[in-house]
């Protein structure tokens, strides 16, 4: 058995990797990286499950492997797709950051041993140039999957939302993923898109790392005006950042501010008012309202006001000043703001 029952004392993930560094050995491929490339991205509720997900790893590997003549790349894929079949949805996410790791130490050549394997040369540029190979990859797979984060600083007029895009959840909330996309996010604020430039080598060692198609999602970058409040909300789900929000206002207290981007979170408007809406997004929607109805055999005396209700009511959903509050429906956000204005928003949401 791989994980050692009388070592119940060392963290389940601490095991994993301690499996996996011994299965990869003794199937002749060794490497120091797989416990950077597999740390973190495993996560196991008790050691029954860990030993449940790596014998299907190992049954994987060892069956799967290139043999001889073969084609490693094919070989590969049905590995993952018989890790994938075979168990649920963690055994299949586990397998494919190990192909990764095997993609990048395992190569093809006339002095490769008897199964066609060798492995590389030791070294860290030599192992970041194969990982970086192995990265692009992996470029054209879809990056569903990511964390946001919002920072306002510059004392207050300066802020950011910046979301890291990857493909699992998995990746998504792990501790160096989250660590830099704050980074990202302050560095956004202060400086712009020079920033994010600078940060290109940070972005290429974590997809080294994590074996994922990683890139920087929407950002946006506000810097308020004279005497204006500057307020975000982030909401966070299995601690990374899915959803943030900008918001600037003109003659308002930041707790206005704060509530206001609350609500965007909640309600997800699109346009601040009615006038930013495209009009052949209006016009298309008064023409399918209008078949709608006429479609119900209403009257055509009442052809109109019906057409106008629904229109205001496909208003509501989409521009933020016409919305009921969420802290009190009984008022819109115009009422809620009294004097006060506000001067633009902004929301990014993974996976929107």
């Amino acid at each position: 058995m791989l994980v050692d029952d009388d070592a119940a004392d060392v963290p389940a993930i601490h095991q994993v990797v301690i499996a996996l560094v011994d299965l990869i050995e003794r199937i002749g491929t060794g490497n120091e990286l797989v416990e950077l490339e597999v740390a973190g991205l495993v996560e196991a509720e008790d050691l029954r499950d860990v030993r449940r997900r790596v014998a299907v790893t190992e049954q994987a590997a060892l069956h799967r492997l290139p043999e001889e003549g073969q084609d490693r790349a094919g070989k590969l894929d049905r590995w993952l797709g018989h890790a994938a079949q075979a168990g649920d949805h963690r055994d299949a996410v586990l397998a494919r950051h190990i192909e990764g790791s095997l993609d990048d130490v395992l190569v093809h050549d006339a002095d490769s041993d008897d199964r066609g394997v060798r492995t590389l040369p030791a070294g860290e540029s030599r192992h970041r140039e194969q990982g970086l190979a192995g990265a692009s990859k992996r470029s054209d797979r879809e990056r569903a999957e990511g964390a946001i984060s919002v920072v306002v600083t510059g004392e207050g007029r300066l802020g950011a939302i910046v979301a890291l895009e990857c493909e699992t959840d998995f990746v998504a909330k792990s501790a160096d993923f989250v660590r830099l996309v704050d980074a990202l996010a302050d560095g956004y604020a202060r400086e712009g898109e020079p920033a994010l430039e600078a940060a290109g080598a940070e972005i290429d060692a974590l997809k080294v790392t994590l074996k994922e198609n990683i890139a920087v999602g929407r950002r946006v970058r506000f810097e308020s005006e004279e005497g204006a409040v500057l307020d975000s909300y982030l909401h966070v789900q299995n601690g990374r950042g899915v959803k943030g929000v900008l918001i600037e206002l003109q003659g308002g207290t930041a707790e206005l501010a704060h509530d206001i981007a609350v609500h965007i979170a909640f309600a997800r408007p699109e346009y601040l008012s009615r006038d930013e809406v495209p009009a052949d997004a209006v016009a298309a929607e008064r023409a399918t309202v209008e078949a709608i109805a006429r479609n119900e055999g209403k009257p055509e005396a009442q052809l109109e006001k019906i057409i106008e209700g629904r229109m205001n009511g496909w208003f509501k959903e989409r521009v933020l000043l016409e919305q009921p509050f969420a802290k009190d429906e009984k008022r819109t956000i115009t009422s809620v703001l009294g004097a006060a204005k506000i001067r633009r928003f902004a929301q990014v949401v993974i996976g929107a």
